[in-house]
């Protein structure tokens, strides 16, 4: 496990006198890396949802964010330290001149002696992004971004740097100094929607995030391989969206693993060899597989806002073997509001199931979000 330290370039906690310290004490006790945050300018009036607050609201909006230029710190801290990485967390990437923007982090990558780690995403502020005249429609920053990243690349690593894109030409120029790492230092992406993930995996060599990532609670398999010590058991992961379910499945053990989920977005960013078969289903709805066919069933952060119901439940129980487990979520704030524990006392009731156990558990971390994990028998 490798440990990084955060510095407070702006914000309430923002200390000039301390970045310093804290880098090059962090580089001494041999930590990984250090990181930092991009905030340019802050409009006073938001209209665009904040993507890693519970409320879409950005905290500190109509205030002085008193925050340091990012790359400008990276190329200070390059010179105070001697081992540490670098990662800007994240770079915004249509926000800069993107020739100008390589040049820069060339440069840091060659002061620190090729510690740079790139950090980038595509962001999320309208209105910061009409604020600072970005060129390019906001509603392309996807694409932007990844051109970017690909010139980088070519101008990092070529003699004849050559990248023809829709945002973006680059031909017949000499740009020098390249990057200490060849072909290029690594980029680690951020964001958390299926595009962020897609080019994590597609053009960057790592994925930066948010520590509000709602993925789902820590110890889900951990609890199911507490309950079902055979491996060779058929599982449906219900709602499996990216899969992260599927890899601590198959951590513990588990390989007759069969992934659905209703969006093909989300299926198509899962890696490969976690599922042996891949579906498309629709929880909402009656399913096509026949009574008593699995095993076991897990189903973790479909239960949710705006997602599945809790009639689905009777329809997972009728697919689930004599003697099955079923291991589920369902987020706190729709327990009651969707009626999810009167479902689970009228599924006991019935005696269509026996509950092993249930308990609240962290579901977004750092954020006041919980769930119900549970897991039953079927009888």
């Amino acid at each position: 496990m490798k440990f990084t330290v955060s510095l407070p370039i702006g914000g309430p906690i923002h200390n000039v006198s301390e970045i310093s310290t804290l880098a090059t004490k962090a580089d001494q006790l041999g930590f990984d890396a250090v990181t930092a945050s991009e905030r340019i300018i802050m409009p006073r009036n938001i209209k665009s949802k904040y993507p890693y607050g519970p409320k879409g609201k950005i905290p500190g909006v109509g205030t002085s964010q008193n925050t340091l230029e990012l790359l400008s710190v990276m190329s200070y801290i390059a010179a105070k330290t001697k081992n540490i990485s670098l990662v800007p967390t994240v770079i915004v990437l249509p926000y800069r001149n993107p020739i100008i923007a390589a040049k820069i982090l060339a440069t840091i990558d060659q002061l620190s002696n090729g510690r740079l780690v790139v950090g980038c995403g595509v962001g999320w502020n309208l209105e910061e992004a009409q604020t600072l005249m970005v060129p390019t429609p906001f509603n392309k920053r996807g694409t932007v971004s990844d051109e970017y990243i690909m010139a980088w690349k070519e101008l990092w690593s070529k003699e004849n740097p050559e990248f023809r894109g829709e945002f973006l030409e680059i031909y017949n120029v000499d740009f020098a100094p390249k990057t200490v790492q060849q072909p290029s230092p690594p980029f680690w992406a951020g964001g958390e929607s299926p595009a962020a993930i897609r080019r994590a995996a597609q053009l960057c060599d790592g994925w930066l995030p948010s520590d509000s990532n709602p993925s789902y609670p820590l110890n889900t398999a951990e609890l199911f391989n507490k309950y079902a010590p055979n491996k060779n058991i058929s599982i449906l992961d219900a709602g499996c969206g990216s899969g992260l379910v599927g890899i601590q499945l198959q951590k513990y053990g588990y390989t007759k693993i069969t992934g659905a989920d209703f969006s093909q977005e989300m299926i198509d960013l899962i890696p490969n060899n976690i599922y042996h078969q891949l579906e498309l289903i629709d929880l909402n709805e009656k399913l096509k597989y026949e009574d008593n066919f699995f095993d076991a069933i897990t189903c973790v952060g479909t239960f949710t806002y705006g997602h599945v119901k809790a009639n689905a439940l009777n329809e997972l129980i009728r697919i689930l073997k004599k003697n099955g487990l079923i291991c589920f979520t369902i987020n706190e704030g729709i327990y009651k509001k969707y009626q999810f524990d009167l479902k689970i006392k009228q599924l006991s009731n019935d005696k269509l199931w026996d509950i092993l156990d249930i308990s609240k558990c962290t579901y977004i971390v750092n954020k006041d979000i919980e769930a119900w994990l549970c897991i039953a028998k079927k009888n």
